[in-house]
């Protein structure tokens, strides 16, 4: 049987499991200088396969995610997010100044005017992408990975943050980050609004005119229709 045919035989028969498959160098809090935490990890689904219910896993995508911890940059003596600059990397911009202004050291005005919110005192995490391999996409497969993540890590934190970007155009990360909403093709906008429809499903809302959309996780995040299928 082919490893496209999987999975929709199996949706049939709710023989499913979705994964989270975390690298083995993954580094924890604590064993690093920083007060995040970078994941990137396969997305698995674990099925049976024949009479003697063998099980498979099977790797369908994979997510990148980062995890900012508050309380731990508190206790270390930084300023509510001022922490945040612990992180090196040159793209640090495009996803901190959402949330913090590093010359006013306050929630940047876009995030307060869009989540009713000046303070903020629990961790956060920011889902920059997911990404479903062409073969197994058609089956909502993003959303129940987006919906697992809050339940699994984020029920007791602040914030759950997301970038709404497509990846179906086989951009290498640098391109990602070079490109730009206006340089996006007519395909490209449409698959882009039509993410961010998804993602408002879910109850997440966009901040300002950035390509940031979040979920503040006091509240209970709507279940996707396929998990009634996937456990």
């Amino acid at each position: 049987m082919k490893k496209a045919q999987i999975l929709p035989l199996f949706l049939q028969n709710g023989f499913l499991s979705l994964k989270f498959k975390f690298p083995d160098d993954l580094l924890l809090p604590g064993e690093t200088d920083t007060y995040w935490s970078h994941y990137d990890c396969d997305i698995v689904i674990r099925y049976y396969d024949g009479a003697d219910d063998n099980k498979e896993d099977l790797v369908v995508g994979n997510f990148s995610a980062y995890h900012y911890h508050t309380e731990m940059a508190t206790m270390d003596g930084y300023c509510d997010y001022d922490g945040f600059n612990t992180y090196d990397t040159d793209n640090f911009d495009q996803y901190s100044g959402i949330i913090w202004n590093h010359d006013t050291r306050e929630l940047s005005k876009e995030f307060v005017k869009a989540t009713g919110c000046d303070f903020l005192s629990g961790d956060f995490f920011i889902l920059m992408s997911i990404n479903i391999f062409p073969e197994y996409r058609g089956y909502d497969l993003g959303n129940a990975v987006t919906w697992l993540f809050y339940r699994n890590f984020c029920r007791h934190s602040d914030i759950l943050m997301l970038l709404a970007y497509p990846l179906q155009f086989g951009l290498t990360s640098e391109e990602q980050n070079k490109c730009k909403p206006g340089e996006f093709t007519g395909s490209q906008q449409e698959c882009t609004k039509r993410l961010a429809n998804y993602y408002k499903k879910l109850g997440f809302r966009r901040i300002g005119r950035s390509d940031f959309y979040f979920f503040l996780c006091e509240y209970t995040m709507k279940r996707p229709d396929i998990l009634d299928h996937i456990g």
